[in-house]
């Protein structure tokens, strides 16, 4: 599956970014056929994309060593910079919202509460009751509990002393999203679980785990902007990562 996003768009796994300055301006319709060629992209009966001089970017998120002290650092600033500016929503309910926004915020909770009582390493049936308990979960085209495992999974990849011990839960997230949410959410965390990840996230992810709150200041508002609230269920999926890191001492 394949993004197309107009110009000044950021990179993000299996994205095209074009030239045209709004998607309206190719005048495509629901349902235009596409045709893939080695030189360039054909959508509907006459928008033709040029793939020459084309320059690609890679989204895969590498593993890097992290100290205890940077870890902790890194904590301290997401978590008071998510508390203050992540948006109303899933994960952080107005008292307003309506008894369906709650208890979907509960459910969520109760997914998070899984996540964090991990020990060491993912089991199969750890696993697997983790994705039953967020994939699909929530609105909009990506569901809170589907952004949230993409930051979750990111992060752990993101770190040398956990990349290895997510193996089972990556398989289990790539395996059950197809049938557990939509297509496009699925993608991104089929993505995720193969260590792949849109800029926004992974600047976030490695400014945490290197304890950079001046880094991670600027990069977070790009995040925190993404959609309704998936920047923010991404995060809150980062932060609950980075706090099972210093739990168990893993870095």
């Amino acid at each position: 599956m394949l993004t197309l996003a107009c110009s000044g768009s950021t990179s993000a796994p299996s994205t095209l970014v074009c030239s045209a300055a709004r998607l309206d301006d190719l005048g495509l319709q629901p349902g235009a056929g596409v045709c893939w060629a080695t030189d360039g992209l054909t959508l509907g009966d006459a928008v033709t994309i040029s793939m020459r001089g084309a320059v690609t970017t890679s989204s895969v998120v590498l593993a890097r060593p992290v100290g205890a002290e940077a870890l902790r650092d890194g904590v301290t600033a997401l978590d008071e910079r998510l508390r203050a500016c992540g948006r109303k929503g899933s994960f952080f309910p107005d008292e307003t919202v309506s008894p369906f926004a709650h208890e979907l915020h509960r459910r969520l909770e109760a997914g998070r509460s899984v996540a964090r009582r991990r020990r060491h390493g993912w089991a199969r049936q750890d696993s697997e009751e983790l994705c039953a308990s967020l994939l699909g979960l929530g609105v909009g085209l990506t569901p809170s509990g589907d952004d949230y495992l993409v930051g979750f999974l990111t992060a752990h990849l993101a770190n040398e002393g956990t990349a290895s011990r997510v193996g089972e839960l990556a398989r289990v997230a790539a395996e059950t999203a197809p049938s557990m949410t939509n297509a496009i959410s699925a993608a991104a965390v089929l993505a995720a679980s193969r260590g792949r990840a849109r800029q926004e996230l992974s600047v976030v992810v490695h400014a945490a785990l290197d304890g950079d709150a001046a880094r991670l200041g600027t990069s977070l508002e790009a995040l925190l902007a993404l959609g309704s609230t998936s920047g923010t269920d991404m995060t809150v999926g980062v932060l609950d990562a980075l706090h099972t890191m210093l739990d168990l001492k893993e870095w």
